[in-house]
C-alpha cells in the first residue's frame, strides 16, 4: 500500500496506516508529520519561487525528522518547463515574479552530500496532468498543486499497489485548480485506483 500524507487534516482512521505503509509520501515542509508520524520513504517539494527557497535555505527543513528520514527527494516542478511558463505566468498574474525561480540545484546539492535518491518530475508528467485537468473544464490557475503533480506520478510507479490520500482538502493557495484537481481524484477513486481518507 502506498501512502500520500498532505498537510491537511488527518483523519482518525489513517493514524495507524504510516507504519503498515510500503512506501509512505510527505509533501514540502511534512505539517501533518505530528499528527501522522511514522516512516517516510520520499518527499515531494515544490522546487520554485518563495517555498522553495524558504525550504532549500532552511537548516530547519533540513533538521525535520521526515527529510532526514526520506530516502528520496523529488521536485514536482520541472525547471524546464517553468522557465516555458515564466512570462506567461507573470503576464497573467504580476505578482507572481518570482513564481518560476528554480532552486533545483539546491536540492540536488542537498541530495548528493545527505545521500538521499534526487528525481525531478519530467514535463510530460506537468503536460499530462493539465490535459486531464482541462478535460473537465478546470478554471484559469497557474500550475497544478505539487498533491495532484505526485499522485499522478505515483499512479505511474506504483500501478499494481493501492494508493491512499490522507490529509488531502483540496483546498489551499487560490491559484492551483482544487476543484478541478477534486473532481478528478474523485474520477481515480470510482475507478479502484486511489482511496481518500
Amino acid at each position: 500500500m502506498i501512502l500520500l500524507v498532505g498537510n491537511g487534516p488527518i483523519s482518525p482512521d489513517a493514524v495507524s496506516l504510516a507504519d503498515q505503509a510500503s512506501f509512505v509520501v510527505r509533501f514540502n515542509d511534512c505539517r501533518s508529520y505530528a499528527d501522522l508520524p511514522g516512516p517516510t520513504h520520499a518527499v515531494a517539494i515544490c522546487n520554485t519561487g518563495r517555498p522553495g527557497y524558504a525550504m532549500a535555505t532552511s537548516t530547519k527543513w533540513r533538521s525535520h525528522s521526515a527529510i532526514r528520514e526520506a530516502g528520496e527527494l523529488w521536485c514536482v516542478r520541472n525547471p524546464a518547463k517553468f522557465l516555458d511558463l515564466r512570462a506567461a505566468i507573470i503576464d497573467m498574474w504580476p505578482d507572481l515574479t518570482d513564481f518560476c525561480d528554480d532552486h533545483t540545484s539546491r536540492f540536488a546539492t542537498y541530495c548528493a552530500v545527505v545521500g538521499k535518491d534526487f528525481l525531478v518530475f519530467d514535463r510530460k508528467l506537468h503536460d499530462e496532468v493539465d490535459r486531464n485537468l482541462a478535460d473537465l473544464a478546470a478554471p484559469p490557475y497557474v500550475v497544478p498543486s505539487s498533491g495532484m503533480l505526485a499522485l499522478h506520478y505515483v499512479l505511474q510507479r506504483f500501478a499494481h499497489l493501492p494508493i491512499i490520500l490522507v490529509g488531502f482538502t483540496h483546498q489551499g493557495w487560490e491559484w492551483h485548480p482544487f476543484s478541478a484537481e477534486k473532481t478528478l481524484v474523485d474520477r481515480y477513486i470510482r475507478l479502484g485506483r486511489v482511496t481518500r481518507l
